[in-house]
């Protein structure tokens, strides 16, 4: 019976060996590593860890310098040695988890087995300490697979708050460049003036700003440098879907024409 004790030892740890929690992050690349540190990544992979706790460092103290392609290339550096870590600490841990299993799965057959054939009085107390033993290592087994579900969920989460904060910075950073106004330059036309980002972003739409500026602009095919246009920003699909049909259907004049009358 005193052969389960080395199982229950491997068993307990294994399923016990990280169970602490996310601390507090300073910043994001530091949050990282914290969560890499919150997943097991010092314990199964110390090395890696250790290394990328270094750079991590690095970055951090070279980014309040002049220094700036030196700090992105550092923090480029530990966010790949942080995913280095993590995926080791991954592979060695389901290892662990491996083993563990085996060893529960072992134990609980020779509990089963000691049961069928009886015991004596102090082997009987020590198959009810096997038994708390082997209770507790599947406790512990599902609540590090319940926690693990949970960080997954909650990485999960994170990700794509990240990601629709990222889509809505970028929406409002096109908003806050999108201008109201154009004022023609040498060497432009309406479907160029269309093209640019902060307008349509798109080439085909420039009969658009030919029809709110159709005083000023006698040919769309001529249009001149300080002439000042309207952006029309409240078109109706109606209205955008045959501004591109029209510039589809347009045929431009020869070619090398100098849109701008000059």
């Amino acid at each position: 019976m005193r052969r389960f004790l080395p199982i229950f030892g491997l068993a307990l740890i294994a399923g016990a060996a990280c169970l602490h929690r996310l601390p507090h992050a300073t910043s994001a690349l530091r949050q990282e590593l914290e969560e890499a540190k919150a997943s097991c990544a010092e314990v199964y992979a110390p090395e890696a860890f250790s290394k990328a706790a270094g750079l991590v460092d690095q970055a951090e103290a070279t980014a309040g310098t002049w220094h700036k392609l030196r700090a992105r290339r550092l923090a480029r550096e530990a966010r790949a040695a942080i995913e280095t870590a993590r995926a080791e600490s991954r592979e060695k841990q389901e290892a662990a988890r491996l083993v563990a299993a085996k060893a529960i799965e072992a134990v609980s057959a020779e509990i089963a087995r000691a049961e069928e054939e009886g015991a004596g009085k102090e082997a009987a107390a020590e198959l009810n300490r096997a038994k708390a033993g082997l209770a507790d290592a599947q406790r512990l087994s599902r609540r590090r697979a319940a926690e693990e579900e949970a960080a997954r969920r909650k990485r999960a989460e994170e990700k794509r708050a990240e990601e629709e904060t990222a889509r809505r910075k970028r929406a409002e950073e096109i908003t806050a460049r999108r201008r109201d106004r154009w004022t023609v330059t040498r060497g432009e036309c309406l479907w160029l003036i269309a093209s640019q980002p902060n307008i349509f972003g798109d080439p085909f739409k420039w009969p658009l700003i030919y029809w709110v500026n159709r005083w000023q602009i006698g040919d769309p095919d001529l249009i001149f440098p300080g002439q000042n246009f309207r952006i029309p920003r409240d078109s109706s699909p109606e209205e955008v879907e045959k501004a591109i049909h029209t510039a589809r259907q347009r045929v431009w004049p020869t070619p090398n024409y100098l849109f701008d009358g000059q």
